[in-house]
């Protein structure tokens, strides 16, 4: 019986390292979490901000009936590239079998693509490799979407982000990025009786604010998911701590009858030999 003494605490030790690295990226995942959310709230104002002067843009320029547009619809989706990222993956696969049905998608990340094309969805390749987690990566991401738009490449371009709901839940949403006929009016239903003044061509400006719109929806969507994406890990990091607290406890339980038998066993032969 005491063979086994060396084998449970080898496991212990092993289970003891794997819970102090669980906790730490749960206590990583947290830090980011709570950093992405202060800088998430500054971003979601940049981007109110953007579709307001959009929305009085487009009324100063005057209604304009949309042309139709032969081309597809494109679905951007962002997913992780590091790995013990939870249930993320898994519902973004199955919000693109309900939102991604005649679609073409173009994935960000190194995890989601293989498992999208597991999947059958027709893959684009990410333009110029570019990160949408980058300022620069957004923009040059944006203004190839702009150039497909235009090109009638596809008619209508959405983004399948991870919509955080607190800091345990996330679900998955769809925004729309072009065409612009879906901004709403922002709250700015005055405009249509008293639009504003302006000196330049509305529609110029509409069109060189546009790709600025683009690349920051582009970028607060993506790191909307980063912090979905980090709500997932963190969940799976606390499940793997609660799994390796039961298996301690569980190990623990069977040393001490392992180590007490052993110990009954000695004191049996001692009895055993002192009596002969």
């Amino acid at each position: 019986m005491a063979s086994s003494l060396p084998r449970i605490r080898a496991r212990i030790r092993s289970i003891r390292s794997t819970g102090k690295l669980t906790k730490a990226m749960e206590l990583i995942a947290g830090a980011r979490s709570r950093r992405l959310e202060r800088e998430l709230r500054g971003e979601e104002e940049a981007v109110a901000l953007y579709r307001k002067a959009l929305v009085l843009l487009k009324e100063k320029a005057g209604e304009e009936e949309e042309a139709e547009r032969e081309g597809g619809r494109l679905l951007l989706v962002a997913g992780p590239s590091l790995g013990l990222s939870g249930g993320y993956p898994s519902k973004a696969i199955e919000a693109l079998r309900k939102e991604g049905e005649d679609a073409t998608i173009m994935a960000f990340g190194t995890r989601l693509p293989p498992r999208i094309a597991e999947e059958g969805f027709p893959v684009l390749e990410t333009p110029l490799e570019a990160s949408p987690l980058e300022g620069e990566g957004a923009a040059l991401i944006a203004d190839a979407l702009l150039s497909w738009f235009e090109e009638g490449k596809y008619s209508s371009i959405d983004f399948l982000y991870g919509n955080p709901v607190n800091s345990l839940i996330f679900n998955f949403k769809t925004a729309r990025l072009l065409p612009l006929s879906d901004l709403g009016d922002e709250g700015l239903s005055w405009a249509k009786e008293r639009p504003p003044l302006m000196d330049e061509d509305p529609k110029a400006l509409l069109k060189a604010l546009l790709p600025s719109y683009i690349a920051s929806m582009v970028h607060y969507l993506a790191r909307l998911s980063s912090l979905s994406e980090n709500i997932s890990r963190r969940r799976a990091m606390e499940e793997a701590n609660d799994n390796v607290e039961e298996l301690l406890d569980g190990l623990t339980l069977a040393y001490n009858k392992e180590r007490q038998n052993a110990i009954t066993q000695e004191i049996t032969e001692v009895v055993s030999g002192s009596m002969e």
